[in-house]
C-alpha cells in the first residue's frame, strides 16, 4: 500500500508541475486537469467489490497494480508537445488501477482484523473511576 501511495502522490505532484511549467497552466487549471484521476477512482471503487466477487480479490489487486503501471508508463512518455487528452487518459488509467487496489486492499485488511483482547474493566485502571471527592 505504501508504494502505491508514493506512486500516487509523486505522479500527481510531477503532473501538476509539468502542467504548470511546461504547458503554462495556472495552479488552479493544473489541479482541475488532475481530476480524471479522482473521477476514475470514484467510478471504479464501487465496481471493485462486484468484480472481486466475480473474479476474486487475488486477481483484482494485481490487475489494479497493472493498470497503475500502464498509466504511469503512459504518463512517462509525455513530452513538451504532448496534448492534454493523452495525459488525461494516462491519469484516468492510473486512477482506475488505484480504485481497484485500494478498495480491495482495505477490504482484505478489514476482514483480517480481530478486536484486541483486553482485561476485564475492573483491572484496567481502578484509579480512573475514583471520585475526586474521595481523594485525600
Amino acid at each position: 500500500m505504501t508504494v502505491i501511495f508514493f506512486a500516487l502522490f509523486g505522479s500527481l505532484f510531477v503532473l501538476t508541475q509539468y502542467l504548470q511549467l511546461v504547458h503554462g497552466y495556472s495552479p488552479l487549471s493544473a489541479g482541475l486537469r488532475a481530476l480524471p484521476f479522482a473521477l476514475a477512482i470514484g467510478a471504479v471503487s464501487p465496481l471493485s467489490p462486484i468484480l472481486a466477487k466475480r473474479f476474486g480479490t487475488r486477481l483484482m489487486i494485481p490487475a489494479g497494480l497493472a493498470l497503475m503501471g500502464i498509466g504511469l508508463l503512459d504518463l512517462s512518455t509525455a513530452g513538451v508537445h504532448t496534448a492534454y487528452p493523452p495525459i488525461a487518459l494516462a491519469v484516468a488509467i492510473m486512477g482506475a488501477g488505484m480504485g481497484l487496489v485500494v478498495s480491495r486492499s482495505v477490504a482484505r485488511r478489514a476482514a483480517s482484523w480481530s478486536p484486541p483482547r483486553t482485561a476485564p474493566s475492573s483491572t484496567r485502571w481502578p484509579w480512573a473511576c475514583a471520585s475526586p471527592a474521595a481523594s485525600p
